[in-house]
C-alpha cells in the first residue's frame, strides 16, 4: 500500500514543477519574441505556449484531485519532452534553461502519472 504522505509529497512536487515550467515557458516565449529573427518562429512560440498550457492544466487537475490528473500528467510529460528537444535546437542560454526545466517537469509528471489517484 502506498503511503499517503508520499502521495501528497509527489503531488506537491509535481505541482511545483509544472508551475515552474509554465512560468519558464511563458518567459521563454516573451524572450523569443523580443529577440526576433529565428527565435520568433511561429512553431517555436506555439510549442512554448502549448507546454505552458498543459503544465497549467496539470496544476489545475492535481490541485482539485481530478480523476484525470494521471492522464494529464502523462500528456504533460510528453509535451515537456518535446518542448525541451525543441528548445535545445537553439544555441541560447535562456532556451537551454527552459529545456532543463521542461525535462525536470517531464520527469516529475512521469512519476506522478504512476501514482494511484
Amino acid at each position: 500500500m502506498t503511503n499517503i504522505l508520499n502521495i501528497k509529497r509527489e503531488w506537491r512536487d509535481c505541482i511545483e514543477a509544472c508551475s515552474n515550467c509554465h512560468d519558464t515557458c511563458i518567459e521563454a516565449a516573451a524572450y523569443s519574441l523580443q529577440e526576433g529573427e529565428e527565435f520568433s518562429d511561429a512553431h517555436h512560440i506555439a510549442m512554448l505556449y502549448d507546454c505552458a498550457d498543459i503544465c497549467q492544466a496539470g496544476v489545475n487537475s492535481m490541485s482539485r484531485n481530478s480523476m484525470q490528473a494521471n492522464a494529464i500528467c502523462r500528456l504533460c510529460a510528453d509535451i515537456c519532452d518535446k518542448c525541451a528537444e525543441h528548445c535545445e535546437e537553439y544555441d541560447d542560454e535562456q532556451l537551454d534553461k527552459c529545456a532543463q526545466i521542461c525535462r525536470a517537469c517531464a520527469q516529475q509528471c512521469r512519476n506522478m502519472s504512476r501514482v494511484a489517484v
